[in-house]
């Protein structure tokens, strides 16, 4: 009875061994690649917020006289953003050991997935695993989204002819009791400051009315639409700020907004800057559903930057209307 129960264990055990074989060489092979290896982490501490540049590295370990692709453009970080890397390697005896030191940056908040990348050595592919990076928000907290909708209190259409009936009145005001009209010289501090320079009025209407046609010209492509979207907002702030935005970069944009525009202001056309030089900047628009989303969004975005820009002409020149109410 033993010697059987010997020689029956021992054929249980062939069995369970044979089946866990299999089941191994069945499993996927992910970057199975003989000697070679690859790892990817984040260098950077958390927390993250938008717009904070985000180290990584990616290390190979390879054979010597290996031949190794690694990631070099913007289009394999996506939605991050490339700023720069850097590669730094080492020999280990029959080993040669390569990290690439990645800084990225993000224009959103939220869970953010750094897609797998792809290394090709000896034209062999291997995949990192894929990263998930929270970014947080910069706005303050208590605001469920990044950019709050600016609720207007009338219709676009309404809104338009009020601000051309505004701008009118203004300019005939302005033309007759200028010089009475101290209040210029003393803006209110948190809105903007002006200089006591005279304003032209003719670039503001100008500006409104070109974004206001762009939802109706079929002719323009949609990256064209977003690019003179975004250079009639420059113009429109550059009259009310009194200064020349249009060679400038949108870095330099931003930082002037931040000084003479209140915070939420800011915050708003940051954000909105931000958009519309990625769309512009893209290649990603000649994808055909991206492209469909960008027209189908547009109607809603021209409504918003009117809506907006009806706000921040009403704070801006908040005596004129209290004065004419």
């Amino acid at each position: 009875m033993k010697k059987s129960s010997v020689i029956l264990s021992i054929l249980l055990l062939l069995i369970l061994f044979n089946i866990s074989c299999k089941k191994r060489e069945n499993l996927p092979k992910i970057n199975q690649s003989i000697g070679n290896t690859v790892d990817i982490r984040v260098l950077t501490s958390m927390p993250i917020e938008v717009g904070d540049p985000i180290d990584i590295v990616l290390s190979i370990i390879a054979k010597s006289g290996s031949k190794i692709d690694y990631p070099r453009k913007n289009k394999s970080f996506y939605p991050f953003i490339l700023k720069s890397y850097d590669v730094k390697r080492k020999n280990y005896g029959k080993n040669i050991d390569t990290y690439i030191y990645y800084t990225l940056t993000s224009l959103y908040s939220g869970k953010i997935v750094l897609p797998p990348l792809t290394i090709i050595i000896n034209n062999r592919p291997i995949y990192t695993k894929p990263i998930e990076i929270n970014v947080q928000s910069t706005i303050l907290s208590g605001k469920k989204k990044d950019i709050n909708d600016i609720e207007g209190p009338l219709k676009i259409g309404k809104i338009f002819i009020f601000l051309s009936v505004i701008i009118i009145l203004m300019s005939l005001f302005l033309f007759l009791y200028r010089k009475k009209l101290s209040f210029f010289k003393k803006r209110k501090r948190g809105i903007v400051e002006n200089k006591g320079t005279n304003i032209t009025y003719d670039p503001i209407l100008t500006s409104i009315l070109s974004i206001f046609n762009l939802e109706k010209d079929s002719k323009k492509s949609i990256k064209d639409k977003y690019y003179l979207l975004s250079s009639s907002l420059k113009k429109f702030l550059g009259v009310i700020l009194n200064l020349n935005l249009m060679p400038l970069t949108t870095n330099r944009i931003k930082k002037l907004l931040q000084k003479y525009l209140s915070k939420d202001f800011y915050i708003y056309l940051s954000k909105k800057l931000d958009k519309y030089d990625e769309i512009k900047y893209s290649k990603k628009t000649l994808d055909s559903e991206y492209k469909k989303k960008l027209k189908n969004d547009f109607t809603v975005e021209t409504d918003d930057i009117l809506n907006f820009l009806y706000r921040l002409l009403k704070n801006y020149y908040k005596e004129i209307f209290d004065f004419m109410v």
